[in-house]
């Protein structure tokens, strides 16, 4: 998953964990076994909402990008 935004007005209400497991169950209806998510680690309330949702670092990975 790229990009998960909620309205600020509606935080702490349970829509991005309702968003995800919708995704979640679309992706599995598919055939999908596996799904990413991009975190940027300095954000602590992301880190924390992904982690809640189940998911765990992978330690496997490393995300390269140049900057021009």
């Amino acid at each position: 998953m790229y990009r998960l935004v909620v309205d600020p007005c509606a935080r702490r209400q349970g829509v991005a964990l309702a968003l995800v497991a919708a995704g979640e169950q679309r992706l599995a209806g598919l055939g999908c076994q596996r799904i990413g998510a991009l975190v940027t680690d300095a954000h602590d309330h992301a880190v924390g909402f992904w982690s809640a949702a189940g998911y765990t670092a992978d330690p496997t990975l490393t995300r390269y990008v140049k900057m021009l």
